[in-house]
């Protein structure tokens, strides 16, 4: 996996023995759309921010925060972005798409990755907050589709039918 990052003060990426998991930063510094930080506000309201350590958000407002970096994965992989664990309490945001994917082809020298949260509370992210963590992972195989008008399976009768 190669690594580019947008700036040098932005931390390296934490691998640690336990869990297949790895933390991203949100970062001020990116040279993406000339916005002096790459956090902004949707539908034009673009703020500048980390000027102080942090950028400040509204409940209801949809947030884009930049992480600093492009990564070529390895061949034949894809990225997993989900929120980390304490996401949610500590800032009130949600990620809109609850999983980002990111195929092995976003990988030029300019592709950022980036998230997409909606707030819902007011709030504050600090400069390198990890926000989000991801993993590498191989892409799906072709599957093999046959369509069929029955399947010869039992019925489990939905949602939580296993516990019956």
């Amino acid at each position: 996996m190669l690594i580019r990052k947008f700036s040098e003060d932005l931390p390296d990426l934490n691998i640690i023995e336990k869990g297949d998991w790895i933390d991203l930063y949100s970062n001020r510094a990116c040279k993406c759309s000339n916005i002096k930080a790459r956090i902004e506000i949707a539908l034009g309201d673009k703020v500048d921010g980390f000027e102080d350590g942090s950028i400040s958000y509204k409940k209801g407002q949809v947030v884009i925060v930049g992480l600093g970096m492009a990564m070529e994965l390895d061949s034949g992989c894809e990225a997993e972005i989900r929120p980390r664990s304490g996401t949610f309490k500590k800032y009130g945001l949600l990620l809109t798409n609850s999983i980002g994917t990111i195929d092995e082809a976003y990988c030029g020298n300019e592709d950022e990755w980036q998230v997409v949260f909606y707030a819902t509370r007011d709030g504050r992210i600090g400069k390198f907050d990890r926000l989000v963590q991801f993993k590498q992972a191989k892409k799906m195989e072709k599957p093999n589709i046959e369509y069929v008008s029955e399947l010869k399976n039992k019925n489990r009768d939905g949602f939580g039918s296993t516990g019956k």
